[in-house]
């Protein structure tokens, strides 16, 4: 839209609320009064993006039981940041 890139993303996922679950259910789950988010304006400036490897995890052919490969496990997690003094240039519409 006028040269401007839009990252399209599920309205189920955008939601205003969310409730973190720990212990064997893990996860997390929308607030009950959580609203939906039609649409999120910010410029790429604007939030801080963190990203971390956890320790990796090499496992050799002879030791791997789901095939005849090396494996290599690790998780990725992500974050994302909104400074105090940014949230005036951010856009937020609702619904609900």
């Amino acid at each position: 839209m006028n040269g401007v890139f839009i990252i399209p993303v599920s309205s189920a996922r955008m939601k205003t609320e969310y409730n973190f679950l720990s212990g064997n259910d893990g996860g997390f789950a929308p607030a009950a009064n959580a609203k939906d988010i039609n649409w999120i304006i910010t410029p790429k400036s604007a939030p801080i993006a963190v990203s971390k490897t956890d320790n990796v995890k090499i496992i050799a052919p002879e030791n791997n039981q789901f095939a005849d490969a090396w494996d290599i496990d690790y998780r990725k997690y992500h974050d994302l940041f909104l400074p105090v003094n940014k949230k005036k240039v951010v856009a937020v519409c609702t619904r609900g």
